[in-house]
Order: structure tokens, then sequence, then C-alpha cells
């Protein structure tokens, strides 16, 4: 490569793999995070956007068939013209950028050009496909060799005419054939191969949607495979696969053996929460949709100047510099015992309770942006209702000194009377959301606790367009929820789709956290499938599997 005068424009060309987002590579993701643009092509997983940072732009560049979004040499050229402007350029290909994804020629323009450039390799789907359908490529016992060839030639070539590639060849190495792009071919091909002298019982196993959750297999032979696809519905993209080691797939088969493999299941969490529980559903095999029916807001932040360098460089504070804060603000400050009306330092809260990991995260974050870290916790003792409440906290560096078994209000109360005996006289800071339930906050001033319950978040009703609504509600078979809003909201997003979901033999699961979600959903005349225990995501993925076996 050349250097063009330019130290920070430049293209990486990153294999995004076959289809499974997990299978990007950690250079690959490491790239994709630092892009100014990413040109991306079909068969990428969506998912693996999200790497890219929320500024940077997003072109889709993708073929099918003869469904080109830009021509190659239009590609070409924006390549060149972003990385000469001095941009980081993410060009993500499906499968591996040098393996029939022409790259070479993405590469070779960005060279003759004399710009800066990087291939970043990918898992090519004949491995992966052929994996993930329980057919090792190569065996001992009956592949010693594995060719890779394109059922689908350039186009200067006659497209009709299997001939361009030498099979008469292939059929004489004995190896085990994957075959790209050749659906549209595929009868003639297995004519090719059984004309130049491969027994019509060859096996040969057609792997669509590779490594998704939309992955389907069919197998035959070379005399039959044409029709089998045909009867059965299969077509691009997908790998064919020629040869003995087929035979493998039944025993082998585990990725389509999943106890969720092929099933849609809708995670209804806020769009920053859902990957979680996506990436634990998906685990198992589910087809996940999302269809986000909340969105968690922070308070506005509110603090002059001034406050926020006395925050910093932990200097005394006036009532009215507590006064004109935020909420989140105002919480860190008396934590860190800064309240101050006569220049003495106030006496900070026995327990702070985090009630849910947003309010870990809204915390921290606001923590981060004054420099300060987990030592402002030191005179405290934190409550965390929930293990996954407790997890975000230990993430930045924080034990929970309590987490009651039951992740309720009134679990946590027990566990502090449990804990304290005594409760009367103490002070204690909540930190939750505006729709939180009052049962907690109004037995701790029973008691006699000194209750400081602060709004450090909303959770509003997220739109979503009609058409994403019926989309992830299309074939669904189970709906998740983890926690009352998303119910709430739920029902208002699907409107009079509502009667169709919760009627009838065939309708989807519903699958509760807890018993608090779980009533909500009675009110509102959703059935309960399932409800987790313990109240965890893991427990109610446990719930997804058990409610559609």
């Amino acid at each position: 490569m050349n250097g063009s005068g330019n130290d920070r424009g430049i293209c990486y060309l990153i294999g995004a793999g076959p289809g499974d987002p997990g299978l990007i590579t950690v250079r690959g993701a490491e790239c994709l995070k630092q892009a100014d643009i990413v040109y991306y092509d079909a068969l990428c997983a969506p998912e693996l956007l999200a790497l890219v940072p929320a500024c940077a732009e997003r072109i889709y560049v993708g073929k099918r068939a003869a469904e080109h979004a830009l021509p190659q040499q239009e590609i070409c050229r924006k390549l060149c013209e972003d990385v000469a402007a001095g941009k980081i350029v993410a060009r993500l290909k499906g499968g591996d950028p040098y393996l029939f994804g022409r790259g070479g020629e993405e590469a070779l323009a960005l060279s003759e050009a004399g710009l800066r450039f990087e291939i970043v390799p990918g898992v090519t789907s004949a491995i992966a496909a052929s994996a993930y359908a329980g057919i090792p490529v190569t065996h001992r016992n009956c592949a010693t060799g594995v060719t890779f060839v394109t059922g689908h030639e350039s186009d200067g070539k006659n497209a009709d005419d299997p001939s361009a590639v030498d099979w008469v060849l292939l059929a004489k190495l004995n190896h085990t054939i994957c075959i790209y792009m050749g659906m549209s071919r595929l009868r003639q091909i297995c004519a090719a191969l059984m004309a130049g002298g491969v027994e019509a019982g060859r096996p040969v196993g057609v792997v669509q949607w590779g490594t998704t959750a939309r992955q389907r297999m069919t197998t035959g032979t070379l005399e039959t495979i044409a029709d089998v696809c045909e009867k059965e519905g299969l077509a691009a993209p997908a790998m064919i696969v020629v040869g003995n080691v087929v035979d493998f797939h039944d025993k082998l088969n585990w990725f389509m053996k999943r106890p969720l493999f092929g099933k849609k299941v809708l995670v209804t969490r806020a769009r920053a929460q859902a990957s979680d529980l996506g990436d634990m559903l998906s685990r198992h095999g589910a087809d996940v949709a999302e269809l986000p029916a909340i969105r968690i807001e922070p308070v506005e932040v509110k603090a002059t100047a001034n406050v926020i360098s006395q925050i910093k460089n932990r200097q005394p504070l006036s009532e009215d510099d507590l006064v004109s804060c935020d909420t989140v603000t105002a919480a860190l400050i008396k934590i860190m015992g800064m309240r101050t009306g006569d220049g003495t330092e106030s006496q900070n809260p026995d327990w702070v309770v985090f009630t849910s990991a947003n309010g870990v995260n809204i915390v921290f974050s606001r923590m981060d942006w004054f420099g300060l870290d987990a030592r402002v916790f030191a005179g405290v003792k934190v409550a965390a209702i929930g293990t996954g409440t407790a997890k975000s906290l230990k993430e930045k560096g924080i034990f929970a000194d309590l987490v009651p078994d039951a992740f309720t209000g009134e679990g946590l109360f027990d566990a502090l009377q449990m804990r304290e005996q005594t409760l009367g006289g103490m002070t204690v800071m909540l930190l939750r959301a505006d729709l939180g339930r009052e049962a907690l906050p109004n037995l701790l001033r029973e008691k006699g606790v000194a209750v400081d319950d602060i709004v450090i978040y909303r959770t509003m009703e997220e739109i979503v367009a009609e058409e994403e609504i019926a989309a992830a509600l299309d074939g669904i078979r189970c709906i998740t929820f983890a926690s009352s809003g998303t119910v709430r909201n739920f029902v208002k997003q699907v409107g009079v789709r509502l009667s169709s979901l919760t009627e009838g033999e065939n309708r989807p699961r519903f699958v509760s956290i807890g018993p608090i979600t779980s009533n909500t959903m009675r009110e509102l005349q959703l059935p309960v499938d399932a409800e987790a225990a313990p109240h965890t995501l893991s427990a109610l993925v446990d719930s997804v599997i058990n409610s559609l076996s």
C-alpha cells in the first residue's frame, strides 16, 4: 500500500460472517466501532450495525440476484472518495471479503488510488452454514479435501451455462464440494457433476439462511435434490454441499436441535435493554423479534456551572445550590454528605436502594460526568431489588449489601427488617422510576423511616410504526413481559390486534417475569401462560422454553 498523504483515511474491508452476528471477529468488531461511514451488504446481520457509532453514516449497497443497490464500479468509486476525504470507512461484507465477495476488486481500487486499506477476514458461509447444519466439510474417513466453487459466474459469462466451471475435474477430485450462489442453477449443476462421473446417489445437503434462526436444511442426492428443494420451497440464499459428509448431519446437527429453534419470540423491553434478553433467547435458538413498548428517559440535567465545579472539587454547597439541581445530581450530593446550610456536612442516608439496573446506569453515567467513582457510596449501605440490579452494581465496582430473595418492594422491606432489627430513625433513599409502586416507601414510613423517594428516570410509551408492529407480530409464538409498563404500552400499541393474539388454540404464549407484571397482565385481559421463578431474565427464558415445549 502506498501512502495517500492522509494519515487518517482508511477502509476496513470486513468479513461479517454468514449471518449469525456472534461470528464477527474481534478485529472486525473493533473496526466497526471506529467507523465514520459503513457500507453494508444484503446478507450482513443487521445487529452488527449497532456496533457502529451513532453518528456514523450507514449506506446499503447490497446485491441480490439482479437487484443491485449500487453498481460495483460505483461502490469502488465511493470507497475511494471517502477514504481520500480522510474518513474511516467500514466495508461490511457477508462471509469473507476475499471469497466470492468481490473484496479483491474493492481492495485493488483502493490500492491503485494509493489509499490505505486493511482486510479483516470473516467466517465464510461454506464452513459456518455446514457446521450449523451438522456437516463437517472434511472427515478423514470420507473427505480429505474441500473445494469452494461459485455457481454464479461473472456478468461477462453465460449465466445459464454451468460449464464455465470444470465440473468433470471437480468430480475426479472426490472432495466435498461447497457451491456458493448456485440455487438458480441447481438442476444444471447436479447434471454436470453426474455427467462428469459423480454417482447419482452422492449425498447433497442444501442449507438456507445458514447460522440464523431462519435456517432450513434439506438433503437428497445429486439425482433428487433439485426436486426436493422445489417441493420444500428452499431457495437463495443457500449453500449447497455435495459429498458423503452430508450423511453426518443427523448426528451432528446441534444448531437446529436447540429448544427454541425456529420459534419466534417477542421482546417488549426498551430498545436499550432488549439486547440482553434477546441474546439469551437467541442462544437457545429463538427467532427474536423486538417491539419496544417503553423507553427509559433520564431526568434532564440541571446543574449550574458553579454546582458542577463544587461537586468535582468536593466543595460545600448551599441550600440554594441543592434546590437548583435535578434529582440525580441532588441525590449524589446527599449521598456524599455535601448538602450544607451553614458550611458543615449533613448526614448522608443510611441506605441507598436501587430498584432497577436502569437506575444504576443512570446514576453512574451522571457520576462519570462529574468525574466521580464508586467511592461516592463509601459512607452508605446499598440495597438492590433483583439480581440483575445487583449485577449492574457489581459491574460498577459495588457489591450490594442487601439483595432480597423476593424481588419486590415488600421483599426488600422484609429483608431490611431482618437485617436492621429496628428501622425507626433511619434514612432510606429510593432511586427509582416515576411509575414505581408505593408499597416500599409506605411500609418504611409506617416503621418510622425517613424516606427520600427520588425519581431519577421516567418510563415513557415508545412510539412504533404500524409496519414495524405488523412485522414483529407476524408468526409470533411467544410474547415476553419484563415489567408492568411494557404490558400497558404493548396493549396500547397492538390495539385491535389484541383479540387475535389472545384467542384461539394457536395463539402465542404470554410469559411474565414476576407476580407484579402478571397482575397487570390479568388486569388488562392478557393470559399468563407462565411466570418466571425466580424473577430474573434467565428464569424468564426458561419459562419461555417450558411454555413452548
